[in-house]
């Protein structure tokens, strides 16, 4: 598909999905906010959501970053948080070897079945500051298979964050259409919105990005 060029506040949907305690909120925190709480317990309740602005190639686009909870007991309220992404963060703890075979085993299945099939989507293995039980190889080696990019990140250390969100960001853009940036389903409903905590300081983020040696 030919690149397009984004008019200024074009909506994109993310979803950031991953487990329990991989650190999907301390990342969005961390970009967003650009601040990393050391007493966090890792446990959300409901869904996160947050707007942020993000300048890419001089335009700038309006983020819609949607946080669901890991846990099992909420995996019943997410589907409608699903309708309208472009992009998927899919993240895992380099430290939890479970937290990427879920990946495989669940969220990625969950996120090809409620979204389109063309959806952006980025493997991010968060918490490189702590000793891994998944290497940087392997867990390339499992984003290749399914098609995606791979990027590991530090909330904490606040390591590849922006690269993570901009890259993820940039291949949306180099995806969809114009139209479909614009739709008007990428807008939270006043029924999704009573599960929403939303924070709207615009901010921006630019880089390239690498991933590991």
């Amino acid at each position: 598909m030919e690149s397009l060029s984004v008019s200024s506040l074009s909506v994109l949907k993310v979803m950031v999905v991953g487990d329990i305690s991989v650190g999907k909120t301390s990342l969005l925190r961390r970009f967003h906010e650009h601040t990393f709480d050391e007493t966090q317990s890792g446990f959300s309740v409901g869904v996160d959501f947050v707007i942020h602005n993000i300048r890419i190639d001089g335009k700038v686009l309006k983020l819609h970053l949607w946080d669901t909870a890991g846990e099992e007991r909420h995996r019943s309220l997410t589907e409608i948080y699903y309708r309208g992404t472009l992009g998927a963060m899919l993240v895992f703890d380099v430290s939890q070897r479970q937290s990427i075979e879920n990946i495989k085993t669940y969220w990625l299945p969950e996120l090809l079945r409620r979204t389109e099939s063309d959806v952006a989507k980025v493997l991010v293995g968060n918490k490189s500051d702590l000793e891994a039980e998944v290497s940087c190889e392997e867990a390339r080696d499992v984003a290749a298979s399914y098609g995606m990019s791979y990027i590991e990140t530090s909330a904490k250390l606040d390591s590849n964050v922006n690269e993570a969100f901009t890259t993820l960001t940039q291949m949306i853009t180099e995806r969809f259409s114009q139209e479909q940036l614009s739709t008007p389903s990428t807008t939270a409903s006043p029924m999704e919105s009573l599960f929403l905590h939303e924070h709207n300081q615009p901010s921006a983020g630019q880089g390239t990005w690498a991933c590991c040696p």
